[in-house]
């Protein structure tokens, strides 16, 4: 966690239940009339949304103001409508499925740590993807595959301007890639490429970019943990792009990051408590704060991107991040 090292792990829930329950049919069987939020693959909802149209639901909404299908019937739906891409995204994971497993000791917060843990499981059929992003909420995470084949990418904070940024999403869309085409793009970004099949595990360092790509239809599940404090205090201030994802890559020591690294967190947040007209003149602020630092930190890196800067011709994909006193913008405990 400390060195930023994604891993696979091939005995996560060892002796577990969830570890048998590892087909379709065996989902069905133990969990069948689970009641799971379905809805269109990322694309496809984020086409709709710039349109007006989304049927997107907050991950934490209740089940009754979401589409649900049984996971039985939604097995069955997609044996029956193959091409139809519909999924399961980062819903909280149903008290029958937690029942099957023990969280990992390593999950628990240490002293300094919020005690913030989210389980969350996925569940889609064959062609969905999850384009090249981080997430932003700053958590350690473990994704445990309980069926199906699932290639999973990751690339080191070092590639983020290699990845034609846009806040914390990339431009690239790697099922776009042919076989070759993608293996020179991970030669090129340093990137790391994995296939987790049932019972395996990869752990995702906090604000890592990822990106994947269902091969079967399948189910995992996530867990997300162990932000530290002083993490949680800058991410409240500070804007979700590469900048930040670099400046946090630093300080995954708490050791380093609250020793060497301390003055960097107090001019980040100096900055960020100053006075300012509006939230816009605050973020504009920060965010060329966390330019100066970043390229400070790591004085070996480009100024600009390796192709073309997003930002100057695209808004952020999340209009609440422009203003830090807008009333939707998440405040993390």
């Amino acid at each position: 966690m400390h060195s930023v090292t994604p891993v696979v792990i091939t005995d996560l829930f060892r002796g577990n239940r969830i570890r048998n329950i590892n087909t379709p049919q065996q989902v069905s069987a133990h969990w069948g009339d689970v009641r799971i939020p379905v809805q269109d693959e990322y694309l496809k909802t984020y086409e709709a949304s710039t349109q007006g149209k989304s049927t997107l639901k907050d991950k934490d909404a209740s089940l009754d103001d979401m589409m649900t299908m049984t996971l039985a019937d939604y097995f069955r739906y997609i044996r029956e409508q193959p091409g139809e891409k519909k999924m399961c995204i980062e819903f909280a994971t149903p008290q029958p499925v937690r029942e099957s497993y023990i969280i990992p000791e390593l999950c628990y917060p240490r002293p300094g740590e919020s005690n913030t843990l989210v389980q969350q499981c996925f569940v889609g059929n064959q062609g969905n993807v999850a384009n090249i992003h981080f997430d932003k909420a700053g958590h350690h995470g473990l994704l445990y595959q309980v069926f199906g084949r699932k290639r999973f990418i990751l690339f080191p904070h070092a590639a983020g301007k290699k990845l034609l940024p846009l806040t914390q999403t990339s431009g690239w869309k790697l099922q776009n890639f042919s076989d070759q085409e993608r293996r020179e793009f991970l030669r090129f970004t340093g990137g790391y490429e994995v296939v987790l099949a049932a019972g395996e595990a990869v752990y995702v360092p906090a604000l890592y970019w990822h990106y994947a790509d269902y091969i079967e239809d399948s189910m995992a599940v996530r867990l997300r943990f162990r932000r530290p404090d002083y993490v949680t205090s800058l991410l409240n201030h500070m804007f979700p792009d590469l900048y930040t994802q670099g400046i946090l890559h630093k300080l995954a020591d708490p050791t380093r990051a609250l020793g060497e690294y301390a003055p960097l967190i107090d001019r980040i947040i100096q900055c960020a408590t100053a006075q300012y007209a509006d939230g816009r003149e605050k973020v504009t602020a920060v965010r060329a704060l966390c330019k100066q630092i970043y390229h400070e930190i790591y004085p070996e890196e480009p100024r600009q991107p390796y192709s073309l800067d997003l930002e100057r011709y695209c808004p952020p994909l999340l209009a609440h991040f422009l203003d830090a006193d807008h009333p939707d913008r998440p405040v993390y405990q």
